[in-house]
């Protein structure tokens, strides 16, 4: 996924600090800063972003960083993509991300078995959807994805 976004610009991110000495995955460039500073050093990153995208998880701090994204007025900025998790995992991490998430007023459900990614053109949510969630598939994803970022 993040050497397709490379085309668009640097894929950056703020990494587990207390994973800092273990080899990352490959992706996106990242910045390990301490607990105290996250927020505001993903804050900032928003702010510079010409695409923000998102996967779908259940964690506290996806939940603040979708609100965040929204308070900040970046709705328009963002791709939330759903990961090719199974069934019941995939459906856990939306239900707790449209339950956690209060500003970004996401539906709780959906067509799982479908949606690929939401995007937020005009600030309302659009769903894309398929018939196949595979990885691979989430390349041309992004493509279409940022069409809308793009135009905005």
């Amino acid at each position: 996924m993040t050497d397709h976004l490379w085309h668009y610009g640097p894929v950056l991110a703020i990494g587990d600090p207390r994973r800092k000495d273990k080899l990352a995955a490959l992706g996106a460039v990242r910045d390990y800063v301490t607990y105290r500073s996250w927020q505001e050093d993903v804050t900032d990153l928003m702010r510079q972003a010409s695409m923000i995208v998102v996967i779908v998880g259940a964690t506290e701090g996806v939940a603040w960083e979708l609100d965040t994204i929204v308070r900040l007025g970046f709705r328009t900025k963002l791709v939330l993509l759903l990961p090719p998790a199974k069934g019941e995992a995939l459906a856990t991490r939306w239900a707790s991300l449209a339950t956690n998430a209060t500003a970004a007023d996401l539906p709780l459900e959906i067509n799982l078995l479908r949606t690929r990614a939401v995007v937020f053109p005009g600030g309302r949510p659009a769903f894309i959807t398929g018939d196949q969630r595979k990885p691979p598939q989430q390349n041309g994803l992004v493509s279409i994805c940022s069409i809308p970022v793009q135009d905005a």
